[in-house]
């Protein structure tokens, strides 16, 4: 079972998730990140890649809210799943660093990496991943 720590810390991201993607979207996150061009890359043939990434957010966004609303009890799956997304979000840094200043949606990372590493390290204390490497990390 998910401790309420763990959806609370859930439920404190998802604005800053909005804030970050509309960091994004402001200052050309789409134009010139690799991996969303790459994400995006499908999708050209019906909508720009302004377009993509906006109704991306806009599904991401969407999709958050309604799990945090719809489940009182985070599903492990979920809970790995935003996890992941914490630790992607480290790209914006090493992006900013090769670029050597401000990389898109940099600013608002900051606030998930702090959001992350609380997340992380609850879900790690709930027991739902384990770092033992001889073990399955799931469990």
């Amino acid at each position: 079972m998910a401790t309420n720590k763990l959806r609370l810390y859930f439920g404190i991201s998802i604005p800053l998730f909005i804030a970050h993607g509309l960091e994004e979207y402001i200052n050309g996150f789409y134009e010139v990140d690799s991996h969303s061009k790459f994400l995006l890359n499908p999708f050209l043939s019906i909508a720009d890649y302004q377009t993509s990434f906006l109704t991306f957010q806009i599904l991401f966004w969407t999709f958050l809210i309604v799990v945090f609303f719809i489940n009182k009890i985070l599903p492990k799956w979920f809970s790995l799943f935003i996890a992941l997304v914490y630790i992607y979000e480290l790209h914006h840094l090493v992006k900013a660093f090769s670029a050597g200043g401000y990389y898109p949606g940099l600013v608002s990372a900051l606030t998930l990496y702090v959001i992350g590493y609380l997340f992380l390290k609850e879900l790690i204390k709930d027991g739902r991943v384990k770092l033992n490497p001889s073990s399955n990390i799931v469990h």
